[in-house]
């Protein structure tokens, strides 16, 4: 039998780091879904407390990332 290749769905990637509104409806959209945990952790890596302290960052174009690939995963 022929064997079916998957192909892996890739999760989208901001290319503009979104503004803090956006952010804002991200962190609590996965906070809601039970995952705050791992949104502190992540922060915590960076030295912030809120993803809103992150605004201006250097590393604020890569959470932006991160949190736009995780809610993808819930939803």
């Amino acid at each position: 039998a022929p064997v079916e290749e998957t192909v892996p769905v890739e999760a989208p990637v901001v290319q503009k780091p979104m503004d803090k509104d956006t952010l804002t409806r991200m962190c609590l959209t996965l906070s809601r879904a039970g995952h705050k945990d791992i949104i502190k952790a992540k922060l915590l890596t960076y030295g912030f407390k809120r993803a809103t302290e992150m605004v201006g960052d250097k590393n604020y174009g890569e959470f932006c990332d991160w949190i736009t690939e995780q809610v993808g995963e819930i939803q």
